[in-house]
């Protein structure tokens, strides 16, 4: 199971307020980063439980995400670090990832 499945598994298998609660809690970039890889049906279902102006937060980040270098590796942090949170019903901390614009010339 890849981590998206697992994430979109538990994230269902919650009661709709309970996983709105701990969404809204979690930052809006690890939540972007998380869903790098995932299906637009499983995206589309998360960004519904979470307030309008929460995925319009999370929907500017995966613009914003098309143009950094974010990493498989950066990518498993931040979508480990989201199960995690919402696992423990809302982690109160955040990731602080930094991450960088794509370097062009090295391509």
């Amino acid at each position: 199971m890849t981590p998206n499945d697992q994430l979109v598994a538990f994230i269902k298998s919650m009661k709709k307020i309970d996983a709105h609660n701990t969404l809204m809690v979690i930052g809006d970039r690890e939540l972007a980063i998380s869903m790098l890889y995932m299906k637009d049906e499983d995206r589309n279902h998360i960004l519904a439980l979470v307030s309008k102006e929460k995925s319009r937060r999370i929907q500017d980040e995966l613009v914003l995400n098309e143009r950094l270098d974010i990493r498989y590796g950066q990518y498993r942090m931040a979508i480990d670090h989201v199960i995690k949170a919402m696992k423990s019903k809302g982690d109160r901390y955040s990731l602080k990832s930094y991450l960088r614009p794509r370097n062009y010339r090295n391509r």
